[in-house]
């Protein structure tokens, strides 16, 4: 089953990077923190929206706050949403909906709307300059 996965995600990106790097900033470190921050936007929104589908509170409790950065190779990511294997499962018919239940729109878009993908490109891009500002400071 694909798990959702967030990678870093905003324009001059690499422009970013090739300067942190230059000025020997702690590259590694700001991409954890930018990709922590995202999910944490996320799982804020989710638990937000739980809230009126609790009853035993499994599903809830499946939300990914545990999630560390993941390193393959370059790449890094995080994941992000709910563990279906460990009582996520019903984030499915929550967010895309059954036959008898429509699905519930602000559980989607707390991971994949519009909006939620615009907080995180400035989450990310705030991360990075504030990494670039710090490291150009000190020289």
């Amino acid at each position: 089953m694909k798990k959702t996965k967030l990678t870093l995600d905003f324009k001059d990106i690499d422009e970013y990077a090739r300067k942190l790097d230059k000025f020997g900033g702690d590259l590694n470190r700001t991409v954890e923190k930018a990709l922590t921050e995202s999910k944490d936007l996320i799982n804020e929104q989710l638990h937000a929206e739980m809230k009126r589908h609790r009853r035993t509170g499994r599903t809830e409790r499946s939300i990914r706050d545990d999630a560390k950065v993941t390193w393959s190779g370059t790449l890094a990511s995080i994941d992000v949403g709910f563990d279906i294997l460990n009582g996520g499962l019903p984030s499915i018919f929550l967010m895309y909906g059954t036959p008898k239940q429509p699905k519930d729109q602000k559980i989607f878009d707390a991971v994949y709307g519009r909006s939620t993908k615009r907080k995180i490109k400035e989450i990310q891009e705030k991360i990075f300059q504030e990494a670039l500002k710090e490291v150009s400071n000190g020289r």
